[in-house]
């Protein structure tokens, strides 16, 4: 096995640790090399930083809680601009789900939030957790576990349903879950509201054991969604033990529009080795959506206007991208690492993709389409010229002559998979910008 994917405790310190570094370097073939962060490092990172300290605007209506009771009462009566802020400590949470109803407003949405990442502990014997049915509500600086003890009882760290606009889940922790977040509407109600207009962020996801349950696994489950962004975020070991044994990082399906994956880290097997059938990286469609579950109660095309962009997508047993039904998708600037590929399928699903580092395949499926242009494929003894250790996550760059300025031209600037600037000309190949400086973009190893 692998030498970083072996297991280890103290999955939450390592959660942080999840970027590349890019450093300049006087070596013309490594102008900027990309290595591997160790544990004991305290960088930012791909995921949540422990680091971060919670800003609070001088005119928010600070609630602070130290208790269930108090924290439960607060969510209940809380008022548009509210900071709801848990006191260091422990909250054992055991009930089917914690109703969040009162609603925020634009430009003074409703905060739960720790002052410090890793000051609180929500223990979550729940099968919903945080059940959020009103608009503009955001969650930071939230360290939160499933402790139940029927892991089939622990689907949702959140439940995202119905009036639910504007949600925000940022600098997080969250693990041992099915589904740790869960976004669509409410089916069978007449004029169905959708909670469009989502941000997940700079959070880490994963799971300490493979899944026991037969029920669904998809860390981030999104049906019927439109216009959420999903960016800078781990997403690790979600390995499902029963049933069909397929699961996957993350999809948006049930006839969504305009979703965005972005500058994700996605290690399907990190510490939980290859345990846990078939697992998925990023999907668009993922296994389909029944009817009334759908958007407007039609599933025809499962996605439309996606794009999976300056994504890193490793140790996948199956496909690191696969669009189901999935129309007018753009895949580009994407490296894919020790997966089976890219898989587009079926007859609504059409996808552009360049400028994407790959191992496996690009294919189509039962009727699917594609326009290919200017995607590398690296076989084994490619990638181990190309990156000093691409098992280990490790990118530095060896050979630079077909990654730098090697990329088609972008429609405009956009930030590579470190943040940094990148395009609209002279595009490096893949989801890393080595020419462009970076103070520091780290990705999970061993040390």
């Amino acid at each position: 096995m692998l030498a970083c994917l072996a297991l280890m405790a103290g999955m939450e310190a390592m959660a942080e640790e999840t970027r590349t570094s890019l450093r300049n370097t006087a070596q013309a073939v490594t102008p900027h090399a990309v290595t591997s962060a160790r544990l004991s490092e305290r960088v930012p990172g791909k995921g949540a930083d422990r680091r971060a300290v919670l800003h609070l605007q001088a005119d928010r209506r600070h609630v602070p809680v130290q208790s269930i009771a108090e924290l439960l009462q607060a969510i209940k009566t809380a008022q548009p601009g509210d900071a709801i802020i848990l006191a260091p400590g422990r909250y054992p949470i055991k009930r089917k789900f914690v109703p969040v109803r009162a609603a925020g407003e634009r430009d003074r949405p409703i905060l739960l939030a720790a002052r410090r990442l890793g000051d609180a502990l929500i223990e979550m014997d729940a099968l919903e957790g945080f059940h959020v049915d009103a608009p503009h509500w955001h969650f930071e600086n939230l360290q939160i576990r499933g402790t139940c003890a029927r892991q089939s009882a622990c689907e949702h760290a959140f439940h995202v349903v119905g009036d639910s606009i504007g949600f925000r889940l940022q600098n997080s922790i969250v693990s041992d879950f099915n589904a740790a977040v869960k976004a669509n509407l409410v089916p069978g109600k007449a004029a169905a509201r959708h909670p469009d207009g989502g941000e997940i962020a700079q959070s880490s996801f994963f799971n300490r054991t493979v899944r026991d349950t037969d029920g669904p696994v998809t860390v981030l489950d999104m049906v019927g969604v439109d216009h959420w962004r999903v960016h800078d975020n781990f997403i690790a070991d979600f390995g499902k033990g029963g049933d069909d044994r397929i699961s996957y990082g993350a999809f948006f399906k049930g006839n969504g529009v305009g979703n965005v994956f972005e500058r994700n880290l996605i290690v399907c097997s990190h510490s939980l080795a290859s345990a846990g059938g078939t697992k998925i990286g990023l999907s668009f469609g993922g296994g389909g959506t029944g009817k009334a579950s759908c958007r407007g109660g039609d599933c025809v095309q499962e996605h439309r206007g996606g794009i999976i962009r300056h994504n890193i997508i490793s140790h996948c047993d199956d496909v690191g991208i696969y669009l189901n039904q999935s129309a007018e998708t753009s895949v580009y600037n994407n490296t894919l690492i020790d997966t089976r590929g890219i898989d587009v399928r079926f007859a609504k699903s059409h996808a552009e993709l360049q400028n994407n580092l790959y191992t496996g395949r690009i294919r189509t499926r039962d009727g699917g389409t594609l326009r290919a242009r200017n995607n590398l494929r690296l076989g084994r003894a490619a990638l181990s010229r190309t990156f000093r250790d691409a098992a280990r996550l490790d990118l530095t760059l060896l050979d630079p002559r077909r990654i730098i300025d090697r990329g088609l031209d972008l429609e405009e600037t956009e930030r590579d998979f470190c943040g940094q600037p990148r395009g609209p000309q002279a595009v490096d190949m893949g989801a890393i910008e080595y020419t462009t400086p970076s103070p520091g973009c780290r990705i999970p190893t061993r040390p």
